[in-house]
């Protein structure tokens, strides 16, 4: 009700300033019989027709999902960078931000999840990625093909058992460089250290 009260100051207050300049009776005898209408919506939408209102055109957020959770998780780190778990629901996903990354930026990280009961194994950077697919290979492990998504600001070793292998890979191990043809992530450093604990969660929820 306030919004309707609120809006209807506004637009009376558009109204007077358009008959100030225009001498334009009109326009107020509608908005004043728009006051009539018993419903809500039906009375919005009279407004809307009076004042020619814009249509509300929503914002379209260029992330991909896995790229804003990494991101809310990270906003909320303070002062290392061990792995971190954060849960929503039955959704599980650990973030580490790069040793090595720019100051004051939150990302590259690695992102370790159980989303929907599927395990994932991605990185989110803070710039956009120009390849579709670049070469990673984490310690002695041999070469494995990443996919960017189409936004470039996250590439993903796949899904299911691909990204169950490639994270045992990583926990043997205490720390982590990543070798890459791609030169915005060669080199990345990643403390790993306590990350065989902080994933148990993740890995009963996946069942692995």
């Amino acid at each position: 009700m306030i919004r309707y009260l609120l809006l209807l100051v506004i637009c009376l207050q558009v109204s007077t300033q358009v008959f100030a300049n225009n001498n334009n009776s009109e326009l107020l005898k509608k908005a004043a019989r728009c006051t009539e209408e018993a419903m809500n919506f039906a009375r919005l939408t009279c407004f809307d027709e009076v004042f020619s209102t814009p249509a509300h055109i929503p914002v379209i957020n260029d992330k991909p999902d896995a790229w804003l959770r990494a991101k809310a998780s990270e906003m909320a780190r303070v002062g290392n960078n061990d792995p971190m778990l954060t849960l929503d629901g039955d959704d599980k996903w650990i973030t580490v931000p790069a040793v090595n990354k720019d100051s004051g930026e939150l990302f590259p990280a690695l992102i370790f999840s159980c989303i929907n009961n599927i395990s994932r194994l991605e990185m989110a950077l803070p710039n956009e990625l120009e390849d579709g697919r670049v070469d990673v290979t984490f310690g002695d492990s041999s070469a494995q093909l990443w996919r960017s998504d189409d936004t470039g600001f996250l590439i993903s070793s796949g899904r299911g058992f691909i990204a169950i292998n490639q994270i045992k890979t990583i926990l043997s191990s205490s720390s982590l460089v990543v070798r890459s043809n791609s030169p915005s992530i060669d080199g990345l450093q990643f403390n790993t250290n306590k990350l065989n604990d902080t994933i148990k969660p993740l890995r009963k929820q996946c069942g692995w």
